[in-house]
């Protein structure tokens, strides 16, 4: 049974990685061999397989029939329904989920789309949108899009997940209209409960510390941490203690299991029928139930309380469940559930902790000390868990184990509990409430200074970026580390983690080099990589005070390569696009000199220096040339853009900025011989008032790369500049359609070597 259902689970996962979701025949092929694995023992396995893949399958067909469909993007469109989950508040605008009843166009006219729930941005602040309230908007939507880099977030794969078809925003507050006589469905009751109970909450504790950690752990509403909280936890190993997730749920039912039993025994309740563990079960049950709902009843919390309700569903049995059958069962209600749990890390790393520790203490017999019986499972997991922690995030922490075994239960048996308490009594016994919250923020003050000091040692977290043949070893080494005691020379298992810890770096000979131009949207950012240096230029915009493209892109990028510091930053000129992010950058990377095109203020110990022509170095046989148009009556900054080129022999890349047509006028004059590349970045995005003929001919690129945003409102590139670059026959690459791109130079080449993100890790989704 058990191999059965892996095998399900094995294709319900297996779907997920299709670029494409296969036709007719294939589909017909898995059908008849699942029918027919009833009739034949011998393929029943493979039967597994294909039901599995099968349920995946139906489901990605499903969930892309509500996508918008490619002829509405842009369009203005009349969109009626409610506004479900919590509506989220910025600076300048609110976010809301909405599912949608009815669409039209602006004729009036019933488009009959499948189209079920979007996500809107609303750009004003004075109508307030409540959770179930039935509204009519007038929208301009485009299709799910996300950045695509290695190491990012990845946006698009979370929108097609949650079931979101399309985004956009709404044109204007005149054309909004709520529908007064529209009652709230009872599906819609649970957001509103929660909206008001944030809502309530942040009107009582508006001015008091640790309000935003307070509200995670109690509703789950995460969005207020702060990014140095975020980093404090990430760096000691215990992000997943400060937002609800299945230890928080699994705290909750195991401490009311545990009263349950205490209280039944306690008062001698005896049933022929119904036992003590029965009851405490079912109480357990309905308490994990309750902190779901919670918490909105997102995805983790629906697969903590799956796995949850198959633990203990040999309770309600009265049957002894082996732990494993219960395992795989809750593996697979969790794939069923949600066919594409496995595109997250949360799934990697919430259900191999826990066959970690089913696999260390399987078969044991020893009874170990209290303190070590509650060390040793810190330790398992941290063990367990350093594959796919660098796997997924290029770093693990190296006190974790410590700070774990501090934090857990002053979180799981302490805050959590009290959290609770507070939130459920400040209608009731306002006194009572605000005592409590005082206490749980005395105790979160002295936790939090504990994690800062464990975290402020330089070597606390382990950034490495291993490749797959370390990885493999140290999976194999963790299996003997963690075997039963009787299996001999287990130090063994020690040895095989040693690879992750050498030379974790790509190594590259002298001369050869990469840039890899990042996808940030309607923006440019570039890294380049030689034997022992690195390069940043640009670093795209900052939208927001919890959104830039340091921390979303360009940081994660630079962990999954092994880069903890850079040797050089360009930026080409100030504008948002090109340099919003770079005082975030500057605070979170050690940067040993920056140069800019136009004048800009950094904070002391930044050194830094202006652009200007004829300025050069090299670095491990690969050259650096900065280049710029000379001074005249601009228009604007962009043709003050610092211009670099890098070059190896023939191999050569052109990094352009925002340049237009006088500075590219200008450039010709001052470097006519110098221009020529292999690849350049198109000039300001592929505008019309850039990439002349006169400049493309003289530096003749065999690849353009367009540094674009999806649906930009500037409509770049240019129709007209796409036809100048397939005039010479330039191979066209743009982030949009690409994602990041790399492109190495080597010696054993002849032609630089492309890759595309969103084509090496291509979804049907995409």
């Amino acid at each position: 049974m058990k191999r059965w259902i892996l095998c399900c689970c094995l294709g319900i996962m297996a779907a997920g990685y299709f670029p494409e979701l296969p036709g007719f025949v294939p589909l017909v092929l898995l059908l008849s061999i699942f029918t027919l694995s009833f009739r034949f023992r011998s393929i029943r396995l493979l039967g597994a397989f294909s039901m599995g893949l099968l349920w995946g399958l139906a489901y990605g067909w499903f969930m892309l029939q509500s996508q918008l469909l490619v002829e509405d993007e842009g369009k203005d469109l009349w969109v009626t329904g409610r506004v479900t989950g919590i509506p989220k508040h910025y600076e300048h605008s609110r976010r809301f989920d909405f599912l949608v009843d009815q669409v039209n166009d602006e004729t009036g006219k019933d488009l009959n789309r499948l189209l079920k729930k979007i996500r809107i941005n609303w750009y004003q602040l004075e109508h307030p949108v409540v959770p179930g309230e039935y509204w009519r908007f007038k929208v301009r939507l485009k299709k799910p899009h996300g950045f695509a880099n290695p190491g990012g977030f990845n946006y698009e794969t979370w929108l097609f997940r949650q079931g979101i078809g399309a985004t956009g925003y709404v044109r204007s507050a005149q054309t909004s209209e709520p529908i007064k006589n529209a009652y709230p469905q009872i599906g819609h009751y649970l957001d509103r409960w929660r909206y008001f109970i944030i809502k309530r909450l942040n009107e009582k504790l508006a001015t008091e510390p640790h309000r935003d950690l307070f509200l995670a752990l109690t509703l789950g509403e995460k969005s207020e941490i702060t990014p140095a909280q975020w980093q404090l936890f990430s760096a000691s190993g215990t992000n997943h203690l400060f937002v609800i997730s299945g230890l928080h749920i699994g705290f909750i039912a195991g401490l009311v299991y545990a009263v349950g039993l205490w209280l039944g025994r306690l008062t001698m309740i005896r049933a022929p029928v119904w036992t003590v563990q029965q009851t405490a079960a079912c109480i357990a049950i309905s308490a994990a139930t309750f902190y779901a709902l919670l918490a909105g009843f997102s995805l983790p919390t629906q697969r903590a309380l799956i796995m949850i309700v198959a633990l203990l569903s040999g309770q309600l049995v009265k049957r002894e469940v082996e732990i494993w059958r219960a395992y795989c069962f809750a593996l697979l209600l969790v794939l069923l559930n949600d066919p594409l749990a496995a595109e997250t890390r949360g799934f990697w790393l919430s259900f191999l902790a826990v066959a970690a520790l089913i696999y260390a203490y399987q078969g044991r017999t020893r009874i170990d000390s209290i303190g070590w019986r509650w060390i040793r499972p810190q330790w398992i997991v941290f063990i367990a868990l350093i594959p796919v922690l660098l796997v997924s995030f290029q770093q693990f922490s190296l006190v974790s184990p410590v700070a774990n075994t501090l934090a857990v239960p002053i979180v799981g048996f302490i805050l959590v509990p009290l959290s609770l308490l507070a939130a459920l009594l400040f209608n009731i016994v306002p006194s009572l409430a605000g005592t409590l919250f005082s206490i749980f923020g005395f105790i979160l003050e002295y936790l939090l200074v504990i994690l800062k000091i464990l975290t402020n040692h330089p070597h606390a977290t382990r950034i490495l970026n291993p490749g797959s043949l370390p990885i493999t070893l140290a999976v194999l080494g963790i299996l003997i580390l963690l075997s039963p005691r009787g299996l001999p020379a287990r130090w063994l298992g020690g040895l095989c983690l040693l690879p992750l810890f050498i030379a974790n770096h790509k190594i590259t000979t002298t001369g050869e080099f990469s840039l890899t131009v990042l996808d940030v949207g309607q923006g440019l950012s570039a890294v380049i990589e030689t034997k022992n240096h690195s390069l940043i230029y640009d670093v795209g915009a900052k939208y927001s005070r919890s959104f830039n493209m340091a921390d979303a892109v360009i940081l994660p990028y630079l962990k999954t390569v092994g880069i903890e510091r850079a040797n050089r930053l360009v930026i080409s000129h100030s504008d948002n696009d090109h340099a919003g992010a770079l005082p975030v950058l500057l605070e979170k990377l050690h940067v040993e000199k920056v140069i800019t095109g136009t004048p800009m203020e950094f904070r002391d110990g930044i050194t830094h220096q202006l652009c200007h022509s004829g300025f050069s170095w090299a670095w491990d046989g690969v050259q650096f040339q900065l280049m710029k148009a000379e001074t005249g009556a601009w228009s604007n900054e962009n043709n003050q853009s610092c211009v670099l080129k890098i070059s190896s022999g023939r191999r050569s890349v052109l990094l352009t900025g925002d340049i237009e047509r006088e500075a590219e006028a200008s450039l010709i004059a001052q470097f006519p011989e110098k221009l020529d590349s292999v690849v350049m970045i198109v000039p300001h995005h592929g505008s019309l008032t850039s990439s002349t003929e006169k400049f493309l001919d003289r530096v003749s690129p065999d690849y353009a790369v367009f540094t674009t945003g999806y649906q930009n409102r500037f409509g770049h590139p240019h129709a007209k500049v796409v036809e100048r670059y397939q005039r010479l026959g330039t191979s066209l690459l743009n982030t949009v359609s690409s994602g990041a791109i790399t492109i190495t130079f080597d010696k054993e080449n002849a032609q630089p070597i492309v890759k595309q993100h969103r084509r090496t890790f291509n979804r049907y989704w995409y």
